[in-house]
């Protein structure tokens, strides 16, 4: 079986894993020996390309975000930019690279990453905002003026951002376009990583399986999508959900090699995904009926930070963390507890750790038995 000791060390005995998910430990355990934690969140941003699905990786501070949108190996056929601002005439000039004759851009697929979109000053994500709310909902934009001419028909567009959960909070609550982009468009990945060991700052360029498979069609009436539906009616509305459902298994089966989608596909992502989706869903909430659902960034920020370690992390050191008062930490706790997404201390010291079923995740996930799936 696997063993890791922080990080994967070593692979014994590789004969008793399905060879079916192979694919999955020969990409994963590379990006765990220099980044534990990293490997199943970098294969999601893999998945949404495949799936072309945007995704929004939620986390605080050090915890490593910008690394895994790095870590996300570019794949055939599309074309990957990195965006740190955004301005038209920067976009002009991405599209002046690859546009047509014409000074069209047509018939792409586009792949934005952000890496921290901290870095972009109100100006500029208004101007994001406009651009791929268009790309992504309708294939095309045009800006055209004496200055700038910019083009773009029938692309796709995938969207890998890194994002703060204050940043996120306030984007949703001060631009209805972004909250209304974000549920309709966007997953949610909130990145929990208690798996962290330290900062590793050696260049890595993770590898894609040689033989992905492209499935055209597949029969749906065989499949059991329920589990995957729930899962991403708590991001997209439930119409969509079944859509996201669909794309993503086909992407985990494209991922392996298979040439059709089957029930063990579906057990298997959400296996692997569920925990870090689900988060996001048990944190909306609404103040009333005329209220939009929301995700306060203190709850995020809190989660991160006491699911940074699977031991209890005290009071005392989430509010030196987070630069607050211990009495904050606690009432944010305390809402946080209630949700079940959190457990105290049962003695008199005020600390706290992640729930049994989210630690149980990070535990298997460290010690391999995560990917030991009877996939039938």
């Amino acid at each position: 079986m696997i063993r890791y000791s922080g990080k994967v060390k070593e692979v014994i005995n590789m004969e008793e894993i399905d060879p079916r998910i192979k694919p999955i430990l020969d990409f994963i355990i590379p990006i765990e020996e220099k980044y534990p934690g990293l490997g199943i969140p970098v294969l999601y941003g893999v998945l949404s390309i495949m799936a072309n699905k945007s995704v929004m990786f939620i986390g605080i501070r050090g915890i490593g975000k910008t690394r895994l949108i790095d870590l996300i190996p570019n794949i055939t056929g599309t074309i990957v930019s990195k965006w740190d601002t955004f301005t038209y005439g920067g976009f002009h000039k991405f599209c002046q690279k690859i546009s047509d004759a014409d000074g069209k851009v047509k018939d792409k697929t586009l792949v934005f990453k952000v890496e921290e979109f901290s870095t972009f000053s109100q100006q500029h994500r208004e101007h994001f905002l406009t651009t791929i709310s268009k790309i992504i909902s309708d294939g095309s934009f045009r800006h055209i003026t004496h200055q700038y001419y910019i083009d773009v028909e029938n692309c796709k567009l995938t969207m890998l951002i890194a994002i703060q959960p204050r940043i996120y909070s306030d984007l949703c609550s001060k631009y209805t376009e972004w909250d209304s982009l974000s549920y309709d468009r966007f997953t949610k990945f909130v990145l929990i990583n208690p798996l962290r060991t330290g900062t590793c700052r050696e260049e890595f360029h993770p590898t894609l399986p040689e033989k992905m498979t492209q499935i055209e069609t597949f029969d749906i009436e065989n499949l059991d999508l329920s589990c995957l539906i729930d899962l991403f009616s708590g991001h997209v509305s439930r119409g969509r959900a079944e859509i996201f459902a669909l794309d993503y298994v086909r992407a985990l089966a494209e991922f392996l090699g298979c040439n059709n989608v089957e029930q063990w596909h579906v057990d298997l992502f959400y296996r692997l995904f569920h925990p870090y989706l689900e988060i996001f869903s048990l944190l909306q909430e609404a103040e009333d009926l005329d209220s939009p659902v929301m995700v306060r960034s203190s709850h995020l920020k809190l989660l991160s930070g006491i699911g940074s370690s699977l031991d209890y992390v005290p009071k005392k050191e989430l509010a030196e963390l987070f630069h607050v008062s211990e009495r904050h930490v606690e009432r944010t706790a305390r809402e946080l507890l209630e949700k079940e997404l959190i457990e105290r201390y049962p003695g008199r010291e005020a600390k706290y750790r992640l729930s049994e079923r989210f630690r149980r995740f990070f535990e298997m996930y460290r010690d391999g038995s995560l990917f030991f799936l009877d996939v039938g």
